[in-house]
């Protein structure tokens, strides 16, 4: 009896282990993600940024939205920030319907009550304002010592006032904030016509006052969600960015928020976005916050030679950086090297676009009706250091919660890591992938995964990175 008892016993236990394997791994999976990144978007609200508000809106379960400011350039007005609260009151009315698709989506009066009037006089940093003094109460904050990003879709005025409170009240907690903080710029928008890029006060000022620096990303060539449907920027991906493809699947039919998405045919469409979706790419697995140098949807960067922790994707060269941009095979016209410059963030446009276009259909579908993203983690470690000639493999694990089907794609970004040397990656369109670590001790190669399903209307995809750094033979 005992003895049968065991047996069953042991049956059971094993029938357990792999029949509820997949609810397990889930699991394990969907707290591998939960970690999102803590943000303060700031914004001149000129009418991009408006476009790139709903976008915004839209992805808002997917970060944690710490304040929402407005801050000046040389093109915006003062009282912007009733735009925010615009379009939060649009935000509401599909609010509800979101909360169908994920209840993490933030509750507008939560949206409402971070949002707060910044620096709306161009590059006025040394006036305190709700906005500039919420963001040093949140550097200051010793009870979390995450990471706190702070976007400039605009002027860098907000941040900047921020930072000289912090250096004229609190100059013992100067070294605490400039680790903590990370800086966004998209542009560099201090002065227009014949000063821009060249006058930078605020940037002078950060540079001139705080050792260390803050790490500060700029991000030049944001064109690739700038100029839609223009195919200099978006390569094979400019499909996913015309007139026609923004009516069949954004802003016609997806209720009030998407419908206040305006197309413009000379640019200026969404041009501030890649600040958020540099955040949003990490969460998705493709850890670009790491390292400005990973790269990701919001741009590859490098140092400049002249600041540790100024990052930039373009070559310039006052700053040196020796960028390389990203290697892109399917040319069929003749480009200019900003427009090279932009593939680091264009790459990923078709994944960019089709998660917008699901998030728009969130808006008005129940959630049977629409698609939502594959869950997928790695089985081996995120960071291998292996010998030359070492056999690397690379597994994952991945479901959908809609049941669809997957495919697998692992790739090597060969820009991202610091090895010139190409791998073969043995049954790359499978979870379990190899490759021979090639002779280039001391090197970094960057291995990405892409997991995407087949849902309903428009494909989703999740990612992992691998990084393998070779070590010498002994």
């Amino acid at each position: 009896m005992n003895k049968q008892f065991y047996l069953i016993a042991a049956f059971l236990l094993v029938f357990s282990v792999f029949s509820g394997c997949n609810l397990t791994k889930n699991n394990e999976i969907e707290k591998a993600q939960i970690k999102k990144t803590r943000v303060i978007h700031t914004s001149d609200l000129v009418r991009d940024d408006e476009n790139t508000l709903v976008r915004l809106l839209l992805f808002s379960n997917d970060q944690e939205i710490l304040g929402i400011h407005s801050s000046a350039s040389p093109w915006s007005d003062t009282g912007i920030i009733r735009k925010v609260f615009r379009h939060i009151d649009l935000y509401e009315k599909v609010y509800p319907n979101l909360l169908k698709h994920d209840p993490s989506y933030p509750s507008p009066e939560y949206l409402r009550s971070i949002t707060m009037p910044g620096n709306e006089i161009p590059n006025d940093y040394m006036t305190d304002t709700p906005g500039s003094l919420h963001i040093k109460d949140v550097l200051l904050d010793h009870s979390n010592d995450e990471p706190v990003w702070v976007t400039c879709w605009g002027g860098p005025a907000t941040v900047t006032a921020a930072l000289r409170y912090i250096n004229d009240h609190h100059p013992e907690e100067k070294e605490y904030v400039a680790k903590k903080l990370r800086i966004y710029f998209v542009g560099r928008q201090e002065g227009a016509g014949d000063t821009y890029q060249k006058e930078q006060p605020c940037m002078d000022y950060i540079n001139s006052h705080y050792q260390p620096l803050p790490q500060m990303l700029t991000c030049e060539m944001y064109n690739y969600m700038n100029y839609w449907g223009d195919v200099r920027y978006w390569f094979n991906n400019v499909q996913y960015s015309t007139k026609e493809w923004v009516e069949n699947n954004y802003n016609k039919g997806n209720g009030p928020l998407c419908d206040d998405f305006e197309y413009y045919d000379t640019g200026d469409c969404d041009g501030d976005a890649p600040a958020m979706l540099h955040i949003l790419g990490n969460y998705y697995g493709l850890r670009s916050t790491e390292s400005p140098s990973y790269g990701g949807w919001g741009s590859r960067f490098s140092r400049t030679v002249n600041n540790d922790n100024r990052f930039v994707n373009w070559d310039e060269q006052d700053l040196n950086p020796h960028y390389v941009a990203d290697a892109y095979s399917g040319d069929t016209i003749t480009r200019n090297w900003s427009q090279k410059m932009c593939y680091s963030g264009a790459r990923w446009d078709d994944d960019i676009q089709n998660e917008l276009a699901v998030r728009a259909s969130w808006c008005v579908k129940d959630y049977a009706e629409a698609n939502h993203p594959p869950v997928v983690s790695l089985t081996v470690p995120q960071d291998i250091s292996a010998t030359p000639g070492e056999k690397i493999n690379l597994s994952c694990i991945a479901s959908d919660r809609d049941g669809d089907s997957l495919k697998y794609h692992w790739w090597q970004y060969k820009e991202a890591g610091t090895s010139t040397e190409a791998i073969t990656i043995i049954n790359a369109e499978t979870p379990e992938a190899s490759f021979v670590c090639p002779d280039d001790p001391g090197k970094t190669i960057h291995v990405i995964l892409e997991v995407q399903d087949n849902g309903k209307g428009y494909p989703l995809t999740r990612y992992a990175r691998v990084i393998i750094t070779v070590k010498p033979l002994k």
